[in-house]
């Protein structure tokens, strides 16, 4: 997932969501300065041993799948 990196579209989007910025400013900070482009991927455990035991659902390989349906453990 790309993330986003440009200070003006950040502050924009904390302003338009009711966020006060002077105490993220230290966050903002970074990317004001020159923050590059970046982004990041995320693999669970639970995909991964899907992919390694060749099974097509992720509830047959959690260990307490939180569905829909399921309220207590």
């Amino acid at each position: 997932a790309q993330r986003e990196h440009r200070y003006e579209r950040l502050v924009e989007q904390a302003a338009s969501r009711g966020i006060d910025l002077p105490p993220i400013q230290f966050y903002l900070d970074y990317f004001k300065f020159g923050c590059p482009p970046h982004g990041g991927f995320g693999l669970g455990l639970t995909r991964a041993l899907m992919s390694i035991l060749g099974i097509d659902d992720v509830r047959e390989v959690t260990y307490l799948h939180r569905g829909p349906n399921r309220i207590a453990p």
